[in-house]
């Protein structure tokens, strides 16, 4: 199975959920089945693409606010989450002034919770 299995067009995902349950699942079947990405097992084919939410702290740490949207995403059924807007050079890699860093040990240790 490769990642080209994600490639499901959006407006169809749409009409399908505002219909029949059961039609959907027949339809895109594979949708909610479990795939491997290396040695990672994801629930389901269900991706949330990265967005920037713009609720880190000032000093990119992860505020509760971040905590929060990323765990009704989780709670939604989304197997797969990528987050956004997330700098691996504090200092000066920041593309919004609240987006989160990953620049060290204190900032990454929340982050694989």
């Amino acid at each position: 199975m490769t990642l080209s299995t994600f490639s499901i067009p959006f407006y169809l995902v749409r009409w399908y959920f505002a219909s029949d349950k059961e039609e959907c699942i027949m339809v895109f079947k594979h949708l909610f089945e479990p795939i491997w990405i290396g040695n990672v097992e994801i629930p389901n084919r269900i991706c949330h693409v990265p967005t920037d939410i713009s609720s880190a702290h000032a000093d990119g740490s992860v505020s509760a606010r971040d905590i929060h949207h990323h765990a009704t995403i989780a709670k939604g059924g989304t197997g797969f989450i990528i987050v956004g807007a997330t700098s691996p050079w504090g200092k000066t890699g920041r593309s919004t002034v609240t987006c989160i860093v990953a620049d060290g040990d204190e900032y990454i240790q929340v982050l694989l919770v």
